[in-house]
């Protein structure tokens, strides 16, 4: 049973090897070039869960979590490096975490907050971004993305 006002990502999710839940009315799609799943608030677009599976991992996931950061988020406009720099540890569905926050300026000028968590469970790289205004992050992270995590779960790949 998810929790009030969220809803299950079941069937889309499962072929990328996990389970959540996700706030009710936000948009569901599948990303486009890597195995995932990407999650938005239309009421306000900067308000995004992403969640990615990558196969074949070369690194440890401090490395991947620095190698991911510089590449999705290192040239965007007045980017802050996380602090710190090696990221902290989250236990997340069970497995430990490598995460770090992150800031930039978004095309409207927010300055824009992100919260990257990755691992490596049974040979795959998994990614959570979860990011939403610089001044809103704490409640939107409250009313969504901490329940989010807390309902992950990792599942066999294939398996409802």
């Amino acid at each position: 049973m998810p929790e009030a006002g969220f809803t299950w990502c079941g069937s889309e999710c499962a072929p990328s090897g996990f389970i959540d839940e996700y706030p009710l009315g936000w948009q569901l799609s599948a990303l486009p070039s890597v195995a995932g799943a990407q999650f938005v608030n239309p009421q306000q677009p900067d308000q995004i869960a992403v969640y990615k599976r990558l196969d074949n991992p070369t690194m440890a996931a401090d490395q991947l979590l620095a190698a991911e950061i510089q590449t999705t988020y290192a040239s965007k406009p007045g980017y802050e490096a996380p602090q710190p720099p090696t990221g902290q540890a989250a236990t997340i569905g069970g497995e430990t975490w490598s995460t770090a926050t992150i800031a930039y300026m978004s095309d409207n000028q927010t300055k824009e907050h992100v919260a990257v968590c990755v691992t490596v469970h049974q040979g795959k790289i998994f990614v959570m971004e979860f990011q939403a205004p610089d001044a809103q992050f704490a409640q939107v992270s409250t009313a969504y993305y901490n329940i989010m995590i807390g309902k992950f779960q990792f599942i066999q790949t294939g398996t409802p």
